[in-house]
């Protein structure tokens, strides 16, 4: 009898031992669930543990910032991550006690939806925004289980639709006229009150720097912008459809010459722009014929080209494109000749407005965000004089010419209305 109570005892004293030994501690996590661990052991900023006394049993790991407290087996607490209390449930309370206006409810709704991102190829990106920077912003898609953070440039978006504003701000933005009497400060936890003037510290700035943000993010558009270009003109005549102007035998041998121009241009979309200019171009040429050392003749001529042009640039992508113009040129041409013994004659000048148009294939380049450098290459056809304004002796023949011009100006940017 006597060694039967001792076995009792000592099987009794292992029991309680094995019993106290594998006594789990207790994890409360932030989102306030409670885990039974075996095992707990830190490292580093990983927590790991078995959810069994087994050995056998995986271990477990959790992040620090992922648990509120421990309760150990001893009895011991210790506090590892302080959350932030929440806005005092009494604002809840008081709303529902409270005819809402109309219309407020589609407010209350609007903090719940996701943040939108429509972009300039029509689509939409429902999604939580992390981070909106100069270049890219950065977000996280609603439906992507595995929230991956994604980028997406700024000059592919055409505006964005912020809904996920903080709780607190949102709450005091929307509270009606009538509100009841607050709660006496002795019947609030000092807790709550102060996690509350923190919580009005934080977002109230945080707010506005999101609102100053996006007022700087609206991006210029790359299709809306005027330029004021400054130019050279070279200018080749060619010898088709007649000789009075070009050739050297027959004509008047005039073949380059080198002008400038003033250009301004508007452009409404990716497609589509205006164009109007001024240029001015002079030829000039001279001929001595002389025997031996005794000059015998000098003819000299000269023609200036004054011209106001409108078109419309056609673009081929974002920086090519096909320029049309119809023209109104003003030309003077300047005829003079002496012999080497006698006093020079007056030269004799003509004064005629002719008509034409030309055709030219260019690319726009942007140096930074201001400058920009115009190159393009064009033919010319310009007409005979006008009826009205034709004179009795020539040169009165069409003139053709190829041009090519480089300009640098400067850019006027249109900010889109959002």
């Amino acid at each position: 009898m006597k060694a039967i109570k001792l076995t009792l005892l000592f099987y009794f004293s292992v029991s309680t031992g094995m019993a106290q030994k594998t006594k789990p501690a207790i994890l409360i996590k932030v989102d306030s669930t409670v885990l039974k661990a075996y095992g707990l052991r830190f490292q580093g900023n990983q927590v790991y543990y078995r959810l069994s006394p087994s050995a056998k049993m995986q271990m477990m790991r959790l992040h620090r910032v992922e648990i509120s407290r421990i309760k150990y087996a001893d009895g011991r607490e210790e506090m590892i991550t302080i959350k932030l209390l929440p806005l005092p449930v009494l604002r809840s309370a008081y709303t529902q006690l409270i005819k809402e206006p109309p219309g407020s409810t589609q407010k209350a709704n609007k903090g719940h939806q996701p943040d939108r991102i429509y972009k300039k190829d029509k689509s939409i990106i429902e999604c939580k925004i992390i981070d909106i920077t100069p270049t890219e912003i950065k977000y996280v898609v609603i439906t992507d289980h595995s929230q991956r953070v994604r980028s997406i440039r700024q000059k592919e978006i055409e505006r964005i639709e912020q809904n996920t504003v903080k709780d607190s701000a949102r709450v005091v933005g929307e509270m009606p006229q009538r509100t009841p009497a607050k709660e006496p400060e002795k019947n609030r936890s000092p807790v709550r009150v102060e996690a509350h003037r923190l919580a009005q510290k934080q977002d109230a700035p945080q707010k506005q720097t999101e609102e100053v943000t996006m007022q700087r993010k609206i991006p210029k558009s790359d299709y809306a912008y005027s330029t004021y270009i400054l130019g050279i003109e070279a200018s080749q005549m060619l010898a088709i459809g007649g000789s009075q102007w070009a050739d050297e035998r027959k004509g008047l041998g005039l073949k380059m010459a080198i002008g400038g121009l003033v250009q301004y241009t508007k452009r409404l979309n990716r497609t589509i722009g205006f164009v109007a200019e001024v240029g001015f171009t002079e030829w000039a040429s001279e001929y001595r014929f002389s025997r031996e050392t005794d000059l015998l003749y000098v003819y000299s001529v000269g023609l200036s080209r004054a011209s106001v042009r409108i078109g419309s640039k056609l673009y081929v992508g974002k920086a090519f494109y096909v320029l049309p113009k119809a023209h109104i040129e003003g030309l003077r041409l300047r005829q003079g000749g002496y012999d080497g013994k006698s006093v020079a004659a007056p030269d004799r000048i003509q004064s005629t407005i002719y008509w034409g148009g030309s055709g030219a294939f260019g690319y726009e380049h942007r140096v930074g965000s201001k400058v920009m450098v115009d190159a393009s290459i064009g033919y010319n056809y310009i007409a005979k004089p006008l009826p009205l304004l034709d004179y009795a002796y020539p040169p009165n023949e069409v003139l053709h010419l190829i041009s090519l011009r480089v300009g640098f100006g400067l850019i006027s940017y249109r900010t889109p209305n959002r």
